[in-house]
């Protein structure tokens, strides 16, 4: 994902029930507009995240699925695509109405047509205020608006929240895999 081109998912091992899963959704324009991603800390949540921005953003598909050499492919695996927006904590500290406030401002700006897609990293640490800022946002989004909530333990999410939400827990690659794909020693792997 570091060099900006090609197709995110290609990129990303593992969880291909969800990429797949992820893809039909899209191309029966049935996706739901608030998705949590739980699942173990650097597993690739965040880079599933923004596959799926990818596949929603690209014009330029190919077999349905994103090209990853387009000009908005390649803006959103650099993460600096116009529509979309990257909500993360500061270090070591809960995610403020600041960023309730950003999301609200980035859905005020004039839609190209595009969808809209918002990732918030570390969705647990949202304070309560945003959390409940953000309700009816996540209730009743703009349309084209999808939230990727992005979280470790969805149970320090709002129960609001993840009833508004669709739920993906998302597993670590299996070992076997790892090994093949890796030339770490196998205590490396194993920790």
């Amino acid at each position: 994902m570091s060099s900006g081109f090609g197709r995110v998912f290609d990129n990303i091992l593992g969880n291909q029930a969800f990429k797949d899963f992820i893809l039909a959704r899209i191309k029966a324009k049935d996706l739901r507009h608030c998705n949590i991603l739980c699942g173990t800390d650097g597993i690739g949540k965040k880079a599933l995240a923004t596959g799926v921005a990818q596949e929603l953003l690209c014009d330029e598909k190919k077999e349905e699925k994103a090209c990853g050499f387009c000009p908005n492919c390649i803006r959103v695996a650099k993460q600096a695509h116009e529509n979309l927006l990257i909500i993360s904590p500061e270090a070591g500290s809960a995610i403020k109405m600041e960023s309730a406030k950003e999301i609200q401002k980035f859905l005020q700006l004039q839609s190209s047509g595009k969808p809209r897609v918002i990732i918030i990293d570390q969705a647990e640490k949202l304070n309560a205020s945003t959390s409940n800022s953000l309700l009816k946002t996540l209730e009743e989004p703009p349309p084209g608006t999808f939230f990727f909530l992005i979280t470790n333990n969805y149970h320090q999410l709002l129960e609001t929240i993840r009833s508004r939400s669709q739920m993906f827990r998302l597993k670590a690659l299996p070992r076997e895999l790892l090994k093949q794909k890796t030339t770490a020693e196998e205590w490396q792997v194993n920790a």
